[in-house]
């Protein structure tokens, strides 16, 4: 059957791909009238799973959760070293040691003040205020009451329960008490937790944990007000997982899964002003230009789901994202031998923030397996040998553009008890890896069961194009003594699954401190700790009883010269066991425009949007000079796809004739 094309119909098509072309240049993505509104625009990688203050332990949830939450203290955000401050609470706690005839250690008490006329965010699940003309109540203690509740249900999957349940009184009691029952009953009491009026709140721990100061200012002790436990429990209701509700200076707008997060500015925020004092440069560099501001700053913000490292690049570029991390392939582009920023970013104006980070990336084996795990001196060596076999400084070269430093031990430089010597399995030495990987019985890495390669499975997430190089250069450092790996690489969520679950070999995985203490590193190798059968961070799965015991010892001190030796003694355990194989501390660098203001790099903080700001009118102006149409292009398009319609039309008539 013959079809006819209309002549008017090529020519309508012609002009609409023209014009479709013309205007799409320089078009803005982002809503039309927020040119001239304080929105900061941003972008992320890595879809939240979860919103949930209990639940998640991820940076990137992390980013989206600590701007709703609130916690009793925070840091401030100019000062270093970091100290803390009070944020929901009124003061600092009063800390009462109590010494036990029937135990050998003392119970600590803490009362915390609790600051009045806090405000929760507009929520269905909150009683109508006559005074505010929504739904809303104030903040009391037994909301801290109920969030460490939440953290004690066995219902809900909260990675730090196994901290909690070793240091406070009555913990495990009401996990214990509600694993019978169908539905967690919150009129259970926590013993060591406790609203002594609406206004204090009394914790009491089985002894002394000098970090707990820290764990007050984390997501996971934000208040949560029962009757919104009660409201999204319900079947056919959104959770707590998809539903935050929060003190926090914003509150969730808008959450399209791999799409776009938008937060905008929380109308009944207590009443909270920009610092006025800092570290010496901080009035030089302008962060104090802002000084005794209402906070928050920003009255929205826009993050961007972007995978893909170039497409978010060039429209940092454009004006679209107020600020970027730098990729590898970027990074040379942008950033000098000398590890400043190039000339052409200069003139347009651009800032370059850079700091190595309190973070460690390593490779974790899986203790349970029965092949690379376990306490024998063959596991042991095959994990000494696969260690030995690894090209840091190549890695960190090729790949990282040399952002990073070589990480001997897990405790990153600059937090007390950082060793800083040469770990005596740190690659690359192949010969004593092949020596070692002989006399734990795979000679040449052969296993002697079926006379091949011995094979370890590689489970991963670096699923993105950017990401194969990656996955190929670790493939090829531990294959170059004899083994084989095989890759296992699925989506970010498919991967958490297979570590909650214990299936798995080996892993890449990294750890950005929560706060600045070497706890909060050497926890996560600690057995109680373990994720199977625990649901602990110890995602290696690692128990070693001397460990433990030091661990133990260590987490009750004060920074001493014993503790910093039982820190040591630590390190040298994980070395000869080899659970992990740490790679390297990780370098950052942060890239902003010029209209961005009071950015500063702060690694224990995740609540820092409500100190920045911008200034729109200078966005907008560099948006309109960086986004005007090419046209010469798009008139030889034209003049072509014109010219090819004429000879179409003509092929059309002669074959009609």
């Amino acid at each position: 059957m013959k079809v006819l094309l209309n002549k008017n119909r090529i020519r309508d098509v012609v002009l609409c791909f023209i014009l479709s072309i013309t205007f799409s240049c320089g078009t803005n993505p982002y809503p039309a009238g927020n040119a001239d509104e304080h929105v900061y625009y941003t972008s992320y990688a890595e879809d939240p799973k979860h919103l949930d203050p209990a639940v998640s332990y991820y940076e990137h949830e992390a980013a989206i959760i600590d701007n709703i939450y609130e916690t009793l203290y925070q840091y401030n955000y100019l000062k270093r070293p970091f100290q803390l401050e009070p944020a929901l609470a009124e003061t600092f706690p009063i800390v009462t040691v109590k010494n036990n005839s029937d135990t050998s250690e003392p119970t600590v008490v803490y009362s915390i003040k609790i600051k009045k006329g806090i405000l929760f965010h507009d929520d269905p699940s909150l009683p109508f205020s006559e005074k505010h003309h929504i739904n809303t109540r104030e903040v009391i203690a037994e909301d801290f009451v109920n969030a460490f509740k939440r953290l004690s249900d066995p219902k809900i999957s909260c990675p730090v329960r196994p901290i909690f349940a070793s240091i406070i009184k009555g913990f495990d009691e009401f996990t214990e008490a509600n694993k019978k029952l169908n539905k967690t009953n919150y009129d259970i009491s926590i013993s060591g937790v406790k609203a002594l009026d609406n206004l204090t709140l009394e914790i009491t721990l089985t002894h002394p944990y000098p970090q707990l100061q820290y764990w007050l200012a984390m997501h996971f002790t934000s208040p949560i007000p029962r009757e919104a436990i009660e409201y999204y429990r319900v079947e056919g209701r959104p959770t707590l997982d998809d539903h935050p509700i929060g003190t926090g200076p914003y509150k969730l707008k808008t959450w399209e899964k791999r799409l776009r997060v938008v937060l905008e500015k929380n109308p009944l925020f207590r009443t909270e002003y920009y610092p006025d004092t800092g570290e010496a440069n901080d009035l030089k560099d302008g962060l104090l230009d802002s000084k005794g501001s209402k906070l928050p700053l920003l009255d929205k913000i826009y993050m961007a789901y972007e995978v893909e490292a170039i497409p978010r690049w060039r429209k940092f570029l454009q004006g679209w994202y107020d600020g970027t991390g730098l990729s590898r392939e970027v990074f040379d582009r942008v950033v000098t031998e000398q590890r400043g920023l190039s000339e052409e970013m200069e003139k347009k104006g651009m800032k370059l923030v850079r700091m190595v980070e309190p973070s460690i990336f390593y490779f974790a084996f899986n203790m349970n397996d029965p092949i690379v795990g376990g306490g024998s001196e063959r596991a042991k060596k095959l994990r000494q040998a696969l260690s030995l076999s690894y090209d840091v400084p190549a890695f960190l070269r090729i790949l990282m553009n040399g952002r990073g430093e070589p990480s001997n031990e897990i405790i990153p430089p600059g937090i007390f008890g950082h060793k800083g010597d040469t770990s005596p399995y740190m690659g690359p030495n192949r010969e004593k890896a092949k020596k070692l990987l002989e006399e734990a019985g795979y000679p040449y890495g052969i296993d002697p069961k079926t006379n091949r390669p011995l094979v370890i499975t590689f489970d991963n997430n670096l699923n993105n194009a950017s990401d194969r190089p990656m996955l190929q250069f670790i493939i090829d450092q531990f294959s170059s003594i004899g083994i084989h790996i095989e890759p296992r690489t699925t989506d970010l969520n498919t991967y958490r699954t297979k570590i909650r679950e214990g299936n798995y070999q080996l892993i890449m995985s990294g750890w950005n401190l929560d706060y600045p203490d070497p706890e909060n590193v050497l926890f996560l190798l600690e057995g109680s700790q373990a994720t199977i059968p625990f649901g602990g961070e110890n995602n290696a799965n690692f128990r070693n009883p001397e460990y433990d015991r030091l661990y133990k010892e260590m987490a009750r001190m004060e920074n001493t010269e014993e503790r910093e030796r039982i820190i040591h003694n630590m390190i040298d355990i994980l070395r000869e066991d080899c659970p992990w194989i740490p790679i390297f501390f990780r370098e950052s660098y942060t890239m902003t425009h010029s209209w961005v203001k009071n950015f500063k790099p702060a690694p224990f903080m995740n609540n820092v949007l409500k100190y920045r700001d911008i200034d729109p009118t200078a966005r907008e102006k560099y948006r309109e000079a960086e986004s005007k149409p090419i046209y010469y292009p798009l008139f030889l398009i034209a003049i072509l796809l014109l010219l090819g319609t004429v000879i179409g039309i003509r092929s059309l008539k002669r074959k009609e004739s």
